[in-house]
């Protein structure tokens, strides 16, 4: 049986992008930058999802989508997490809910165990393997000119894992329900 590694994603809008690239601009280029193309918020991670079961998965993660409303997210700050350089963005009810709501459909399709935590959502900048000065980094003090992101869609990814990191594809497109 074939599988692929999956995970539910939140797109970015040009603008966020473009104040994370000027800021990652500022800072050493010794950091490991993630790749803009690999930029997302990570709604769900699936896993290894068979290969069989991605269509009706998708189907059902269509509908659900279309009962769920579009909605917004606001940008934080950049900030060190664990061993990573995350973008913050603002814990919000529409957010939990479309997790919740996803995740009675995807659970059911997983291979390994879900996962119990609540989902911080976030934009992973670098991974931090190593020893890395972070006294180095020129952190914001203030927000970016549009901090606000309209989230109305999500999508499947696929994460392929390469031996120097992992590439992302989007599969799948689901658009929520307009206002």
């Amino acid at each position: 049986m074939s599988s692929r590694r999956l995970f539910l994603a939140i797109p970015l809008s040009n603008p966020w992008k473009g104040y994370l690239l000027e800021w990652i601009a500022k800072q050493p280029n010794y950091f490991p930058w993630i790749p803009m193309q690999n930029w997302h918020i990570t709604v769900q991670f699936l896993g290894d999802i068979r290969t069989e079961d991605i269509e009706p998965m998708c189907e059902e993660l269509a509908e659900i989508c279309q009962t769920l409303p579009e909605f917004f997210l606001n940008f934080m700050t950049i900030c060190p997490f664990r061993s990573m350089i995350w973008a913050k963005v603002k814990q919000s009810s529409q957010f939990e809910t479309l997790v919740q709501h996803c995740a009675q459909t995807t659970n059911l399709y997983m291979s390994d165990q879900a996962d119990k935590r609540k989902p911080k959502p976030h934009i992973t900048l670098a991974r931090l393997r190593g020893d890395y000065d972070l006294s180095a980094l020129k952190f914001p003090d203030s927000k970016p000119p549009v901090s606000v992101l309209h989230v109305s869609q999500i999508e499947l990814w696929e994460s392929d894992l390469q031996p120097h990191g992992a590439k992302y594809r989007c599969l799948r497109e689901f658009k929520l329900q307009s206002s």
